[in-house]
């Protein structure tokens, strides 16, 4: 899926708005990269994928990759 490759983008700008187009389509498809964009160095990248999973999941786990990891491996699959 298209998303999912342009959150692997490098440029802060396009990870932001992917994430965020991820959302407003309550699109499951990104949540994996999404996870993963939580463990980023950048804060900006971070905090776009923590939006986006909660507004997607409709949950607030915060910022912990482990605490969605283990979210999306228990609810993830029925969804």
């Amino acid at each position: 899926m298209l998303f999912r490759s342009l959150l692997e983008e490098k440029r802060e700008a396009v990870q932001i708005k992917t994430a965020e187009a991820l959302a407003r389509l309550d699109d499951y498809s990104g949540m994996e990269k999404l996870i993963a964009i939580l463990d980023s160095p950048n804060p900006r990248c971070r905090r776009g994928a923590r939006k986006a999973l909660e507004r997607i999941s409709n949950k607030a786990l915060g910022a912990d990759s482990r605490e969605w990891s283990r979210w999306w491996e228990q609810t993830g699959k029925t969804l």
